[in-house]
Formats: C-alpha cells, structure tokens, sequence
C-alpha cells in the first residue's frame, strides 16, 4: 500500500515536470499519470501560480481517483491527494506556489474524532 502511494506521488511529479501521459500497472493499483503544463504561465506573478494550482489540484483528483465511502478510504485518498499536491508543488520551486500551498494545506485527514476522559 505504501508503495502504491510513492508511486502515485512520484507520477504526479513526474507529471508536473515531463510530458508523460497513460496509464501504468503496479501492485493490482492503477497509476495513473497527468500530464500538467505551465510553460505558459508566469509564476511569478499571484495569478500564474494560482493558475497552476488549481491544475496542479485537478490533476492530484484524477491521480487519487474516487474519494471512497468509508473512513479508512477517505483517509487514504486525502493522504494521496496531500501528498501529491504537496510533491508536484515542492518540484517546481516556485515561491508564490509554494505559498500558496501552505494557505490551503488544511491538513485535517479526520472526519470523526473520539475523546476519552477519566472521570
């Protein structure tokens, strides 16, 4: 399962960064690449790295696939999601990206929590 969730990272990555596009096969998982161009924008300036990031956040959608019903699956695709966002942002080096990452990197997985107290 790790190795399945490294590769779905090292796929964003390389996506961001190369111009691959398929699909490959390892451990029964479907891995999906995407193929993310930003040649033509300017990320120096706030509108081409939002512009980025929301490719960059569409693509980490289609790499995870399908959020899942049950906890443990959503837990799981909200790491995959995280963590692919926050690799494909890491390897373009662009300051305002990186920013603007970390504005949005709410990085709750919990969707129910159990406190226990002694009384």
């Amino acid at each position: 399962m790790e190795t399945c969730k490294t590769l779905r990272r090292l796929c964003l990555t390389g996506a961001a960064l190369a111009a691959l596009a398929g699909t490959a096969y390892a451990d029964d998982y479907a891995v999906h690449k995407v193929t993310i161009h930003y040649g033509d924008l300017n990320l120096n300036t706030e509108a081409g790295a939002e512009t980025l990031y929301r490719r960059i956040n569409g693509a980490a959608h289609f790499v995870c696939g399908d959020e899942g019903r049950s906890l443990a699956e959503e837990h799981e695709w909200q790491t995959c999601y995280h963590d692919s966002v926050d690799h494909a942002v890491e390897t373009v080096h662009s300051p305002l990206l990186t920013s603007l990452n970390k504005g949005h990197g709410s990085r709750s997985h919990a969707t129910a929590s159990l406190i226990t107290m002694a009384r």
